[in-house]
């Protein structure tokens, strides 16, 4: 698989290179957008396995949890239901954030070249504030999708304890309930990926055309 993705990867490379060489001199531009282009690779790799993984995950344990407590189940689609509509604003702003982050990037090997001292402290103090936004964005989606789900465990959890049952099925509940909240949480930082491909798509899209 990865020998695979890795070839596919040098196809895609070689012919926006020699497109540069024809059409861009901004030789800064393209060596950015091929570095950037290596993250296709690495989502494919490591990112995309962990969606499948999480969206199955996500779907199965509320299917297993209507068997066992449909309220709890009930209430984890609430919570899809209520970071459904943030999710287009969430992922705009993400967009706008790593358009500046590669527009800069693109500039970085020009800048480092012939750039002055007080430039490239401006570059850097720039690229610095934006990976601390786009920093704290996904763990300000981390603390909220993991407060939410920590009701769902509290709900789990007042709800056994006013039932009789067995600590086999309490287990069962709550490994259910473990694996969606632990599937939700992926979502921040896949969002975050999904917003830098996104934007590198349209970069390298453009270096193919030109």
């Amino acid at each position: 698989m990865v020998w695979n993705l890795t070839i596919f990867w040098a196809n895609l490379i070689q012919p926006l290179i020699l497109n540069e060489r024809q059409s861009i001199s901004n030789t800064s531009t393209t060596a950015a957008r091929v570095a950037l282009s290596r993250e296709f690779i690495n989502f494919f790799e490591h990112s995309f396995p962990m969606l499948f993984t999480s969206i199955v995950s996500i779907i199965g344990s509320v299917f297993m949890l209507y068997f066992y407590e449909p309220i709890v189940a009930t209430f984890c689609l609430l919570i899809i239901a209520l970071l459904s509509p943030f999710l287009p604003r969430y992922i705009r702003q993400n967009d706008r954030l790593y358009l500046r982050l590669n527009n800069r990037n693109e500039h970085e090997v020009h800048l480092i070249e012939h750039g002055t001292k007080i430039a490239v402290n401006r570059h850097y103090n720039l690229l610095s504030r934006i990976r601390i936004a786009i920093s704290n964005r996904e763990a300000m989606g981390y603390l909220i999708v993991g407060s939410i789900c920590a009701l769902a465990f509290s709900l789990a959890a007042y709800i056994l304890a006013n039932k009789t049952t067995d600590a086999g099925y309490v287990f069962t509940v709550m490994n259910y309930i473990w694996t969606f909240a632990f599937s939700l949480d992926d979502a921040p930082r896949l969002i975050e990926e999904f917003s830098q491909l996104k934007d590198i798509g349209k970069r390298v899209n453009a270096l193919e055309k030109a």
